[in-house]
């Protein structure tokens, strides 16, 4: 089956773009589950359009679980608007590629958050670091629900107290302390947010500080009071309200409504040796730029996800070692900044669900010397259209329409099929009768 990329509207070549492919019966012509070989569809692979093939994930956990639809993540090595790859199944290889390759590869950690159960669940790392996490917070409702930002998501606590959420070990003696501290001084973090409270007040999102509440240190974000963010790197206490989304003007009043899906995306950085900065996207769109007082670092100290790793007081003065009391999803890090038609692009390939299509058929026309491309002969009342199907967009068969203006200047009757039932490689040659006979 053909695809292609119909909703970038980006200028930009984006390498190496994880795009999400949606299976489904109703939205893949031709497409039946029953043609799996595999109940999970590891006989699955997709090739761009040289017949190289493409890293891909799977969300088994997901797996026809929302109307009948699976979703796929496909890397694509070049993505431009309306680039073209293919989906293949029922194959006898597709399934080792599948199993073998992984589309994260420019990723330090994926949690897609689809896992089933409370606390204690192991919340799985989508990269190769195996930076995986363990739900920490407690409550019947801290579990897994299948109405996702994408596919299935996971609520991070039912009350707003105490500190932890989702922690990822990476401290000293364990190998994915390397990996975290990869992310350097310049790094993204990337997640899908949705309270669940009407009041999600110094709910944390994401962190990696070391130690007890006023150690300086490490980085941050979390939400301050409606409708301002707060973001933080090393400070000597990141309670201070350093910072507040209002300053510039800007409203992030989206990331308190309840049961309303946003996207972030922040790129911490450094400016200097003694300075940092972060870039704040929402819903795939610049906000601002943030002057922090001192640049991001690595400590020796988990990932939060959901709620801070460090230790709070035992009274949580203030409320400020609160766990985010709502959904979160597809939390991504990765060293570096992206540029903006990345992160609109990625905010899209979630938001829109046409992103990807099924690519249309094309058609080589006739070019007979001196006669308009398409047309072979044209009669006093008839035109004769010639050509040649390249292919049917992934269809099995596709048909050739045209409209016919029933008066000079006037609107066009509806699209009429001329003839039906092409594959690729048909040469077609057909009058359309019903032209104006006008002498002038």
């Amino acid at each position: 089956v053909k695809l292609q990329v119909a909703g970038y509207t980006g200028s930009e070549t984006l390498e190496n773009f994880p795009v999400l492919v949606r299976l489904s019966e109703s939205g893949i012509p031709g497409f039946k589950y029953a043609d799996l070989t595999n109940s999970k569809g590891k006989d699955i692979a997709f090739f761009d359009a040289a017949g190289n093939h493409l890293a891909s994930e799977i969300e088994t956990n997901a797996w026809k679980e929302v109307d009948s639809t699976s979703l796929v993540w496909v890397r694509l090595p070049e993505m431009t608007a309306g680039t073209k790859f293919y989906l293949c199944y029922n194959t006898s290889e597709s399934g080792a590629w599948v199993e073998n390759d992984n589309p994260w590869g420019d990723y330090v950690g994926v949690w897609h958050m689809d896992e089933k159960g409370g606390q204690n669940t192991k919340i799985y790392d989508a990269t190769t670091h195996e930076l995986h996490g363990v739900v920490k917070a407690s409550g019947n409702n801290v579990s897994r629900y299948k109405n996702g930002a994408v596919g299935a998501t996971r609520r991070i606590a039912v009350d707003k107290n105490h500190a932890w959420g989702i922690v990822v070990e990476a401290t000293n003696g364990l190998p994915q302390k390397a990996v975290a501290d990869s992310l350097g001084t310049d790094f993204t973090a990337s997640f899908w947010m949705n309270p669940q409270s009407g009041d999600v007040t110094y709910g944390f999102l994401i962190d990696r500080r070391k130690g007890e509440y006023n150690n300086p240190g490490g980085w941050g974000t979390r939400l301050h009071t409606k409708p301002t963010l707060e973001v933080y790197a090393a400070d000597e206490k990141p309670f201070s309200g350093n910072y507040d989304g209002t300053l510039s003007g800007n409203n992030y009043a989206a990331l308190f409504t309840q049961n309303t899906w946003s996207k972030v995306d922040i790129h911490w950085h450094a400016t200097s040796e003694t300075a940092g900065a972060a870039d704040i996207y929402l819903n795939g769109a610049f906000v601002e730029t943030v002057t922090l007082p001192n640049p991001p670092k690595q400590d020796d100290a988990n990932i939060g996800i959901g709620g801070s790793t460090q230790l709070v007081p035992a009274d949580n003065t203030e409320g400020k070692g609160r766990r985010f009391n709502g959904y979160m999803d597809e939390v991504r890090l990765r060293s570096g900044g992206l540029s903006a038609d990345w992160i609109k692009a990625d905010y899209d390939t979630v938001n829109n669900g046409s992103f990807v299509t099924i690519a249309p058929p094309v058609v080589a026309w006739a070019d007979a010397a001196g006669d308009t491309p398409g047309l072979s002969g044209v009669f006093f009342d008839s035109a004769v259209f010639a050509g040649m199907v390249k292919d049917c967009g992934g269809f099995a068969s596709c048909a050739i329409q045209c409209k016919v203006w029933a008066a000079a200047g006037g609107e066009p009757d509806a699209w009429t099929t001329i003839t039906n039932g092409l594959v690729a490689d048909d040469v077609f040659s057909v009058r359309v009768p019903g032209l104006l006979s006008e002498t002038d």
